[in-house]
């Protein structure tokens, strides 16, 4: 079926990618088209693993996500070779919609004046869809990653619409959690995903029981544990507090709201319980749920 294209590396489906997906699915909708977001993918950690990515798209109501690495053979396409081969003749592309920066083929050496050109040799719509800024700062990937070192969750929720989070199946970890008195549930994070400046969140857990998601305050350690452990692992660790039940092998979502302090080296596990006491009450001071 005949569809419609926005292409992007969309690392973090900021303010100004959806305003492409909103343009993408505007054209969808008039055009009876078949709504494709076709994600380039280089390889490198980003900020939503490729199943999160799904999931955001899917909520926005794109039908399509195709995903082409980034391999020396595709950086070796000229523009045309590229829009003809997998635009033209893979995806069946009446419409696209791409930014006023977008670049492509070898060497970047496609740009919008390209794409005009060839959308008249191969007769698809082009719409251009300018970069979207916020208080004079123009939204991108590079500054969400910037908030993200910097712990700087509201900043990045700013920018992007949604909080950093974590999601996935519950995992039995190493109790060590349980053994101070605060049993935590534990996400393994992905390889491909970037993850924060490592210290403790204020964060809210969306717990999914058969399809009825309820949302939880908590607090998330991101971190190596130093107190606690010496095996040098990274770990996600929520606590969810005013919470008993049983949820490993369920899948949940950790927001992380903001940040409350770094991680370091208790001088016994007796300072550092009383500090993660004083942790819940911040947290539970600052979401008010």
């Amino acid at each position: 079926m005949p569809t419609v294209v926005t292409i992007g590396k969309f690392d973090g489906y900021h303010k100004g990618h959806l305003k492409l997906i909103e343009k993408l699915l505007s054209e969808a909708e008039s055009k009876d088209l078949i709504s494709v977001v076709l994600k380039i993918n280089s390889g490198n950690p980003g900020l939503y693993s490729i199943h999160e990515q799904e999931e955001i798209l899917k909520n926005y109501g794109v039908k399509r996500f195709e995903v082409i690495m980034f391999t020396p053979e595709f950086a070796k396409l000229s523009p045309e070779e590229f829009v003809y081969e997998y635009l033209i003749k893979g995806l069946d592309m009446k419409s696209l919609v791409v930014g006023t920066d977008f670049r492509f083929g070898k060497d970047r050496a496609g740009d919008i004046e390209t794409l005009k050109a060839l959308s008249e040799k191969y007769g698809f719509d082009l719409h251009i869809i300018e970069k979207l800024s916020i208080d004079g700062q123009v939204v991108s990937s590079t500054y969400l990653k910037q908030y993200m070192a910097e712990g700087d969750m509201e900043s990045y929720h700013n920018l992007c619409g949604r909080y950093y989070s974590y999601s996935g199946i519950v995992k039995h970890g190493k109790h060590l959690g349980t053994a101070l008195g605060f049993p935590t549930v534990n996400i393994l994070p992905e390889d491909s995903k970037l993850v924060p400046k490592t210290g403790v969140y204020s964060s809210v857990t969306f717990v999914d029981n058969c399809g009825i998601i309820t949302e939880y305050g908590s607090i998330t350690n991101v971190g190596y544990r130093p107190t606690v452990s010496s095996d040098g692992s990274l770990s996600v660790e929520t606590f969810i507090y005013d919470f008993d039940d049983d949820i490993y092998g369920q899948n949940i979502r950790v927001e992380l709201r903001s940040f409350i302090r770094g991680e370091r080296t208790f001088d016994s596990t007796d300072d550092l319980v009383e500090q993660i006491k004083c942790d819940i009450e911040h947290s539970k001071n600052t979401l008010h749920l």
